[in-house]
């Protein structure tokens, strides 16, 4: 229930607000972020608000009747904090229907501004909290003068149950009437039921259709309808006149002075005198085109589209060739921060990453060429408070339909999935006892590398080393695994020591570490080789037990015959195998003289 104050109305002992709250400050407007803000944070404000007065609401009002209430008003108290009203009702009304509401507890008062408080000023970024604190807080003194005047009604009215309330008068005055209807934005027409002739007019009729009113009027319906104009239906009229409905509406087209059709929804019903026979029929024309401004009319003219865009929590982009959005849904204000209109006209690509280009050219261009064909990219669109956000986008080529005539774009926030995805991705890449990088990364490693190395010169090239521990499986076996486990992570970390920013090293399985070296010679990679056994065979205490491993390590260097990963991994593997079988701690290089096919250790690690 709203209540309607009249300026002078108050309330005993309510502190009245001070009239510069109710003046609007079209001169210094608040900066378009603080908007951003609510836009993006209302939901979670309306929740938190919903928790803090739900022991006070009345058992008659319903979660949900709560939940649209609230959803309502934090759209008003956003609109009033940007530019306050000039008059104070709709701001005070909050706290009237939130007191009726909750029985015009002070204790719910209390709670809703503190949670008010708390998550607007207490949660915006400082420079946005700085913009918005003054009218947010007079926004609140309203709120709260609201509430107590509806409150002191509710006691008041406690206390008087047992008497008789004077029953207002709900009587139209005339002059109201009147001037509600001159001041209408929409057209109004009453025509006389026995002539048929207009007998009165309000100026929004002749600007809707550009005729003056006698011009209106003197008009034949010949010149007035167009083809476009739908088949009359008479018979819904009669219906009207028998009384059988209350009121006709339907679609309409008349054609404007200068030529051009003007779409408009009609509204008919009649006008009865005291003794109920019809005297006048009044018409009221709401135009299509003002919604969205004139010559755009095809945007609300399929209202399933309309409809289920707006139900979307995705926001729903119409986009032209030119790449410029004739449509956005509602959606996008919580999700980018920006109102639905604001969009219109803008550049869809404005909204992207410069690096993400090229993926929203692609969205476009991918299905230009086949009606319906629809095209999904990922892309980081900027949020007005300046967030980057991951988007997937999904086109369909809608070119082909008269009323579209463009790509409807669906965009769906993933942010939250992408950064799943990279913990997973990372995770498939790294080995979760040691931390290195695991078998799967070092083979892509080595790839990349090759093709830097073959835009290298001749001298420096890439060595792949693999280094085995030795003695480290009686450790396993006598300590534990536990034990094992600790061995190999101080193997990882020792390894690490010895690396540059040229040097890649991983756990490519079991107890088998593997190291990539770019930009150096055989010479520089044997004394590394060397340096990495030294390293290891220091002891390892865990526990209170010291434990020795020793290594051997085979190491290759690309070069003519050893241009692909796999041959350079398996000729590693393969010098490897002759380090392990001389056991005397010293690196292997391969050689072309080494028989590749008698190394089972080579199948067995490359994989290849």
């Amino acid at each position: 229930m709203t209540h309607v104050l009249a300026d002078n109305d108050t309330a005993p002992d309510t502190p009245r607000p001070a009239d510069a709250s109710l003046e609007p400050r079209l001169d210094s407007p608040v900066p378009e972020q603080v908007e951003a803000w609510f836009a993006i944070h209302a939901p979670a404000i309306a929740s938190a608000v919903l928790d803090a007065i739900e022991p006070y609401r009345l058992p008659s009002v319903s979660p949900l009747a709560m939940r649209k209430l609230v959803d309502g008003h934090l759209g008003v108290i956003a609109s009033a904090t940007l530019l306050p009203p000039s008059i104070p009702l709709h701001v005070r009304g909050i706290g009237m229907n939130i007191a009726d509401a909750c029985a015009g507890s002070a204790a719910a008062l209390t709670a809703m501004l503190r949670v008010l408080r708390t998550h607007v000023l207490g949660t915006m970024p400082p420079e946005v909290a700085a913009l918005a604190e003054e009218p947010f807080e007079r926004v609140l003194t309203e709120i709260a003068w609201g509430y107590a005047v509806t409150g002191e009604e509710i006691e008041a009215a406690q206390r008087s149950a047992s008497r008789p309330e004077p029953v207002p008068n709900f009587a139209l005055d005339p002059s109201w009437v009147v001037a509600a209807a001159d001041q209408s934005p929409f057209a109004l027409a009453i025509y006389d039921v026995s002539r048929g002739r207009l007998i009165a007019g309000n100026a929004a009729l002749a600007g809707m259709f550009g005729y003056t009113l006698e011009e209106f009027d003197a008009i034949p319906d010949s010149e007035l309808l167009g083809p476009e104009t739908p088949d009359a239906d008479g018979d819904v009229f009669i219906q009207l006149a028998a009384g059988v409905v209350s009121h006709v509406r339907r679609m309409m087209a008349f054609r404007h002075k200068d030529g051009h059709m003007v779409w408009f929804e009609m509204l008919a019903w009649l006008i009865r005198d005291a003794e109920g026979i019809p005297r006048q029929i009044a018409y009221t024309y709401t135009p299509q085109d003002d919604l969205i401004g004139v010559g755009e009319h095809w945007q609300y003219a399929d209202d399933r589209f309309r409809h289920l865009s707006h139900l979307s929590p995705d926001p729903i982009f119409l986009v032209d060739e030119e790449g410029a959005i004739r449509y956005a849904s509602p959606a996008i204000a919580q999700t980018l921060g920006i109102h639905a209109e604001d969009a219109v006209g803008m550049r869809f690509a404005d909204f992207v990453l410069e690096e993400d280009q090229s993926g929203i050219g692609q969205l476009f261009a991918g299905g230009m060429d086949r009606a319906r064909a629809q095209v999904r990219q990922r892309a980081r669109l900027q949020r007005r408070d300046g967030e980057w956000r991951w988007f997937e986008l999904s086109s369909v080529n809608m070119l082909d339909v008269p009323n579209l005539a463009g790509f409807t774009v669906q965009a769906r926030d993933i942010t939250e999935r992408v950064a799943r995805e990279a913990i997973l991705s990372r995770q498939a890449m790294v080995d979760e006892l040691t931390g290195l990088p695991n078998r799967r990364a070092a083979t892509e490693h080595i790839t990349v590398a090759l093709e830097r190395d073959a835009q290298g010169g001749e001298i420096h090239r890439l060595c792949v080393m693999f280094l085995d521990l030795n003695g480290f499986k009686e450790i396993n076996d006598r300590y534990g695994h536990a034990v094992g486990d600790a061995v190999l992570a101080e193997m990882g970390r020792r390894l690490l020591v010895e690396f540059d920013e040229f040097t890649f090293v991983a756990r490519f399985g079991g107890d088998e570490f593997v190291a990539c070296v770019e930009r150096t010679t055989l010479r520089r990679a044997t004394h590394l080789a060397r340096r990495l056994i030294h390293r290891v065979s220091a002891p390892i205490e865990v526990d209170g037990v010291r434990h020795v491993v020793s290594a051997e390590v085979g190491l290759a260097m690309s070069g003519d015959s050893l241009r692909e990963t796999a041959a350079l991994v398996r000729a590693a593997d393969t010098a490897l195998y002759a380090a392990k079988a001389r056991r005397d701690g010293r690196p292997v290089s391969y050689t072309a003289h080494m028989d590749l096919g008698a190394s089972p250790a080579g199948e067995a690690a490359t994989g290849f």
